[in-house]
């Protein structure tokens, strides 16, 4: 796309193909195993698939849970794969780099509003 067309390139980080009904083949998602409609799909970083349930309600899915390649890759352990000091250790880091960029101004401040209840009184 030429630069200053008006439009934004999006990164699609999936390239699935999705008929008009997909079955959802992430096997922790609550509607494994069943064949959903899907009627419309947004590309980009979040790349998600939106489907219509029974109940006429509707859902986006993250597009890769329709992927046979990627769910095929997940199997039930009966021992864990990751230890748990590394997921604490990853979620130390995970909090400094929050950190840092709030404190670079990358990020929000402790002063913006946000969606969780505040603490004070």
């Amino acid at each position: 796309m030429e630069p200053g067309s008006g439009s934004q390139q999006t990164d699609t980080l999936h390239n699935a193909r999705i008929g008009l009904f997909s079955k959802i083949l992430y096997p922790y998602h609550p509607l494994f195993g069943k064949d959903c409609e899907s009627f419309g799909s947004a590309g980009g970083k979040r790349d998600m698939v939106y489907v219509r349930l029974a109940d006429r309600s509707t859902r986006g899915v993250p597009a890769w849970m329709f992927d046979p390649v990627v769910c095929s890759g997940v199997k039930v352990a009966d021992e864990p794969l990751i230890e748990c000091a590394a997921l604490i250790e990853l979620s130390v880091m995970l909090a400094q780099h929050a950190e840092n960029a709030r404190t670079e101004g990358h990020g929000p401040t402790r002063n913006e509003p946000c969606n969780e209840a505040s603490s004070e009184t």
